[in-house]
């Protein structure tokens, strides 16, 4: 059956409790190139990539703008699981059983992702950050009613969106209404090159793809588009290439509940927390997003601050481990070395995990306070070297504090 050639709108208008089911999968290959190292004269030039994802989740909105746009929501996941194989290395991830609900606040240029169920890996958080968040999809939509034929220009937004782009240099997406599949659904073709800024670093993407709007839903209900990349390093450099195709269904869930009573739901320091585990070891901390880690060794560990701060952590056994007064002075004499107007300070409070010892000085042309825990539990222990941006030594204290009070180490 041919549908007719009138007029129709596209546009979509959220109310607070919608609630909807949402299913999307992606799969994607290429190849990475591999950095040389003198040390290993045998490594590749390449390695092949691929890898797939899948998640299915409740999504119920929360809040909207004055555009009636969902801007605010929150997700019950119940599947979100991702595996990739980058030459012979394979890993397998999914959200742990314990978190199951997601906030999502996207008001303006915001972009907070948190559960109220506790804190999150950061690899969690990046699984659901590929997930596609439709309100933002509005800038695949046409600004004027249209017959099959017009066409239109995405938003930069909803280009992000699709990209993950944290920014757009150049290119675009082009729309054309493509027809009418049914008397209620319109499919939409879009295609573009973009290039931009991604968490992973820059790249160009070449995209083609469709999606069906429902008119009577007032609802995008499908998505799929084919994606290419071309990576590239700082010097804009191309170091590899990543194809993958997304598809994404979304349908009302009349039959279905997400329940909020209890949860909180406005971000807050202590639901922001990150958690991090590293099972060779049995470690786990939990840190403020303010503080980034680094990779986990057997013997030590660094945990990036805000400002130039940041926290070095040496595992010992607790046996090793020293009384604060026995080694103050060592310590002291380390830090006049790199440390100008070193200056001792009164030891800050400890607790029957550590001991600490504290100064304050001058690195760089900028003022520190420099600390020292002695920690240990029991057969583990470790020395804890944090250094603080003084204009900020107060709130970096109370964060460490955090991490170092939940800190745990082997079984």
């Amino acid at each position: 059956m041919v549908f007719g050639q009138q007029k129709v709108t596209l546009r979509e208008k959220y109310q607070e409790g919608e609630l909807y089911l949402v299913e999307a999968t992606t799969e994607q290959k290429g190849d990475l190139d591999v950095v040389p190292d003198a040390r290993q004269p045998n490594l590749p030039k390449r390695l092949s990539k691929t890898g797939k994802a899948q998640s299915q989740y409740l999504e119920r909105v929360l809040t909207v703008d004055v555009g009636q746009l969902a801007n605010k929501t929150i997700r019950k996941y119940l599947v979100l699981e991702a595996e990739q194989k980058i030459g012979n290395d394979s890993t397998q991830a999914k959200l742990r059983p314990q978190l199951q609900h997601v906030v999502l606040d996207r008001k303006g240029l915001q972009a907070v992702t948190f559960s109220p169920d506790g804190p999150m890996l950061i690899g969690e958080l990046e699984q659901i950050r590929t997930d596609v968040f439709l309100p933002r999809l509005t800038g695949l939509l046409p600004k004027q009613d249209v017959v099959p034929g017009n066409s239109w220009k995405a938003t930069n937004e909803a280009v992000q969106e699709l990209t993950d782009m944290q920014k757009v240099d150049s290119g675009s997406l082009h729309c054309v209404f493509s027809q009418m599949e049914t008397a209620d659904v319109a499919l939409i073709k879009f295609d573009g090159q973009v290039t931009g800024a991604t968490p992973t670093g820059s790249n160009q993407q070449t995209i083609q793809g469709n999606y069906r709007f429902d008119l009577k839903a007032q609802r995008l209900v499908a998505l799929k588009f084919e994606v290419t990349s071309i990576l590239m390093d700082r010097d804009r450099k191309r170091v590899g290439d990543i194809s993958a195709v997304y598809s994404m269904t979304r349908k009302p869930a009349p039959s279905q509940t997400l329940a909020t009573t209890g949860m909180t739901l406005e971000a807050s320091e202590e639901n922001t927390l990150l958690l991090v585990q590293e099972p060779r070891i049995g470690l786990e901390m939990v840190h403020s997003r303010r503080w980034v880690p680094r990779p986990v060794n057997d013997k030590s560990w660094i945990i990036d601050g805000p400002s130039g701060s940041g926290l070095t952590i040496q595992f010992e056994a607790a046996g090793t481990i020293p009384q604060a007064e026995a080694v103050r002075k060592q310590i002291e004499a380390t830090l006049s070395r790199s440390v100008q107007n070193l200056k001792p300070l009164p030891d800050p409070a400890g607790w029957a995990d550590a001991q600490r010892l504290s100064w304050t000085g001058a690195q760089n042309g900028k003022e520190y306070v420099f600390e020292y825990f002695l920690w240990k539990k029991g057969g583990k222990g470790a020395i804890i070297a944090g250094r603080y941006f003084a204009p900020e030594a107060n709130l970096a204290q109370k964060d460490v504090e955090r991490m170092i009070k939940g800190l745990r180490v082997g079984p």
